[in-house]
C-alpha cells in the first residue's frame, strides 16, 4: 500500500466520522 494511498483512507475515515 503507497503513502498517497494511506493518507486517502486516513482522510476517508475522517471524513465518514466527521459526518
Amino acid at each position: 500500500l503507497s503513502r498517497a494511498a494511506f493518507l486517502l483512507i486516513i482522510y476517508v475515515k475522517t471524513v465518514s466520522e466527521k459526518n
